[in-house]
C-alpha cells in the first residue's frame, strides 16, 4: 500500500452517505468491496470517478489529511 491518501470505510459513515448502494457502486467500477473494507482505497480514485454521491466522504477524508491525521 503507498503513502497516498486513502478513503476508508469510517468516511463513508462519518459522512452519512448512503451504505445501500455502496457494493453495487464499488462492484460497477470494478473495485473490490472486501478489499476497500480491509485496506481503504486511494482518495484520487474517488476523486477521479467524479461521482457526487462520493463528495461528502472525500472531504471528510481530506479533512483528516489536512489535520494530519
Amino acid at each position: 500500500m503507498s503513502d497516498a491518501p486513502r478513503l476508508f470505510i469510517r468516511h463513508i459513515r462519518s459522512s452519512k452517505t448512503c451504505m445501500n448502494g455502496a457494493r453495487p457502486w464499488f462492484r460497477s467500477r470494478g473495485w473490490s468491496w472486501s478489499d476497500f473494507l480491509a485496506n481503504g482505497r486511494p482518495l484520487q480514485d474517488f476523486i477521479d470517478d467524479g461521482c457526487p454521491l462520493a463528495r461528502p466522504a472525500i472531504e471528510r477524508a481530506q479533512q483528516e489529511v489536512a489535520d494530519g491525521r
